[in-house]
């Protein structure tokens, strides 16, 4: 199956959305929080139950047992891309965090800044596990198969948008096929050979589930630590 763009999409990024900031660090907007969603919370769920009763479907508690999940990690893509077109803090960059990604940090407050080389080209995401380019939706749904995390997603504000949309589009062609799993493993089945869509748009950060919230974390703390230094000098 190749994917399919979708025409439709014609929404534009106003003067009064575009980022207007001159500094990295003030440059991040966070994203969390995604619960009351109503496309996939409504729309969405009826669909999704109706697939995971099919006979035999693969079973992996809770990506293809509870549909409001499944809904759940699909729908931060949605409120992902509307908080980008609304821009409230007019900031060039967006972070994607679960709101249990940093549920270990609780002793003191923290900042995140982007991490060395970051590519504006490009999304990034932490990898988990090795890709098998081969695999196909249905295997990757099969054996619950993971490529990289869905728990912090980072990019510059227009590179990010087009990369939801063709995330948002991918579930609602994959839902027509009557297949889904968690957000993890379509975009796993996204960047495989079957859909043809180029990994050279996705820059990965490698040690593991919380590589890239963590690094953005250390990349701030070691800039904060570097402005006290110069003004004790």
């Amino acid at each position: 199956m190749a994917y399919k763009e979708d025409k439709r999409e014609k929404v534009e990024l106003t003067e009064k959305n575009k980022p207007q900031s001159n500094t990295q660090r003030d440059n991040i907007t966070l994203v969390t929080a995604y619960f009351l969603l109503p496309p996939f919370r409504k729309g969405k769920k009826s669909i999704i139950a109706k697939i995971f009763k099919q006979p035999n479907y693969p079973v992996h508690y809770p990506n293809t047992v509870i549909p409001e999940y499944n809904c759940v990690s699909h729908a931060k893509f949605e409120l992902l891309k509307w908080s980008i077109e609304q821009n409230y803090y007019h900031t060039k960059y967006f972070i994607w965090i679960d709101i249990g990604y940093f549920r270990m940090r609780v002793q003191n407050t923290f900042g995140l800044s982007l991490p060395p080389d970051f590519d504006e080209r490009k999304v990034v995401l932490s990898q988990v596990e090795d890709v098998q380019n081969f695999l196909t939706l249905e295997e990757i749904v099969q054996y619950n198969l993971n490529w990289v995390a869905g728990g912090a997603i980072l990019g510059r504000y227009d590179v990010l948008r087009k990369f939801c949309l063709k995330y948002l589009l991918f579930i609602k062609q994959s839902l027509e096929m009557g297949i889904i799993g968690a957000e993890q493993q379509m975009l796993y089945a996204m960047y495989s050979d079957s859909y043809r869509m180029r990994k050279e748009d996705i820059q990965i950060c490698s040690e593991g589930w919380f590589c890239l919230g963590h690094l953005a974390v250390a990349t701030w703390l070691q800039e904060r630590n570097s402005n006290k230094l110069r003004r004790n000098v």
